[in-house]
């Protein structure tokens, strides 16, 4: 008997019923009510009925909207027209998906280039043992010229030169 009442009751109903009333009916779910609520909110009007509409203390949200809010680590100020600073938060609050995928983008390159700079790391070096030859050659070297300061400093001049002519030694400095 319930289903017949139904049968005939619903399509008189949903002629009669608000468009945007969706609780307990049929084919209408959460996702169409949060859907609608975005669309009548998105309107250039929407701002004003928000003020009209919903309950709120006027003087809070007054202050609240002078502070002003930061965007970009840069304090945005804010103006004394009420729909326009709501205006302006909105456009912000709508600018962060695009921000967020931005940063999100970046830190994978980051990353992909901390993987790179770790295999780059871990490779052996390739003229390992021409660095060590070089450096015992090196090492050679310096002794035989005895660069480092420990020997006599007298001893080394020109061939031609005596000295007493040489008021510096040619081949150290001293620092």
């Amino acid at each position: 008997m319930q289903t017949l009442y139904k049968f005939v009751l619903e399509p008189i109903a949903e002629c009669t019923a608000d468009p945007n009333s969706y609780g307990f009916r049929a084919k209408r779910c959460t996702h169409d009510a949060i859907e609608q609520c975005f669309t009548s909110l998105n309107k250039r009007k929407s701002p004003k009925w928000i003020l009209e509409n919903i309950p709120m203390d006027k003087t809070l949200l007054n202050k609240w909207l002078k502070c002003g809010f930061i965007e970009t680590n840069q304090l945005l100020e804010l103006g004394s027209d009420i729909y326009g600073n709501i205006s302006r938060i909105d456009n912000a609050i709508d600018a962060i998906p695009k921000k967020l995928d931005i940063e999100k983008a970046m830190l994978l390159e980051t990353n992909q280039q901390f993987i790179n700079a770790k295999e780059e790391v871990e490779k052996p070096f390739e003229k390992e043992d021409e660095l060590q030859n070089l450096s015992k050659r090196l090492s050679k070297l310096n002794k035989e010229l005895d660069i480092g300061g420990k020997g006599d400093k007298e001893s080394l001049t020109f061939d031609d030169e005596s000295p007493e002519e040489n008021d510096r030694p040619s081949v150290s400095l001293e620092r």
